[in-house]
Formats: C-alpha cells, structure tokens, sequence
C-alpha cells in the first residue's frame, strides 16, 4: 500500500507534511487506512512516536467529522524537537480538506 501510494497517488503539502491519498484503493471501499512516515533523521524514537500518535488522532477525529474511504500516508519532514501539536493539525486540517479535489 505505501508504495502504490508514493508512487501512484497525489500529493499535497503543507507546511512539514505532505499527504499522499488514494480514494479507490481495493479493499477500502467503505473504509480507510492510514500510514505515517517520519525519518529516523527527524528526532529520537520517542519524539517520532508522539508525531504518530498525534496524526494518527487527528485522522481518527477527521474521519469521524467528514469520513473519506481510501488510503491516507502522512509524510513529515524536518526536525520533531519543536514541533507542535496544534501546528501539525492546522496543516493536517488543510491537507485533508484538500483531497476533496483528489477524489
């Protein structure tokens, strides 16, 4: 799957995200899943998993407000030692609204 979508999908940037979405993926018709993508160059382990977590809960809750089906991945880019939450999710917010043109 994340190969398909890095390789076939649209993408979209903002800020230190890009997403990658693929609405008609097989399998995930009436359904959606989500990839995360943070480098090892990013920050320490711990640091990478909190900006899992928070994009995983921000999907999570988007998907509950305006449900897409289709495969999401979430790549960041850059250094994690600063970065907030808010600041993910206003970009987040504006990459997932953006794939209503990709569908």
């Amino acid at each position: 799957m994340i190969r398909h979508l890095l390789e076939k999908s649209k993408a979209s940037r903002s800020g230190q995200l890009t997403l990658h979405y693929e609405a008609t993926l097989p399998g995930l018709e009436n359904d959606f899943a989500g990839a995360f993508l943070i480098p090892k160059a990013s920050g320490k382990a711990v640091l990478r998993n909190k900006i899992r977590r928070w994009l995983r809960e921000d999907l999570r809750l988007f998907q509950k407000e305006k449900p897409k089906p289709g495969a999401f991945l979430v790549r960041f880019y850059g250094s994690a030692a600063k970065v907030t939450h808010r600041h993910l999710s206003n970009h987040f917010i504006k990459l997932y609204e953006a794939t209503e043109s990709h569908a």
